[in-house]
């Protein structure tokens, strides 16, 4: 059996041009260092927009107030489309 699909959730209101802002473990407090950002299931991630390749140029729609999950294996997306995320 496959290992669940583990998120990272990402705070759009928090981040800035420079620093990307995860939540903290439990759901509390921020950070921007992945190392101490919690690890969340998708049981806990239900109620935030899941970030995929598929779907990262419609997150210039949400408000500043939002927040994303996004999986970890897909973190990286952030980087790469920096511009368009905090538009």
């Amino acid at each position: 059996m496959p290992e669940p699909k583990k998120y990272y959730i990402w705070s759009k209101k928090w981040t800035d041009d420079y620093n990307h802002k995860f939540w903290g473990p439990n759901k509390s407090g921020y950070t921007r260092d992945l190392n101490d950002a919690g690890v969340f299931t998708e049981d806990e991630i239900a109620e935030f927009p899941v970030i995929t390749k598929e779907n990262l140029h419609e997150m210039k729609c949400h408000s500043r107030e939002t927040s994303f999950a996004i999986a970890v294996e897909d973190v990286e997306l952030l980087g790469k489309k920096m511009v368009c995320v905090l538009n």
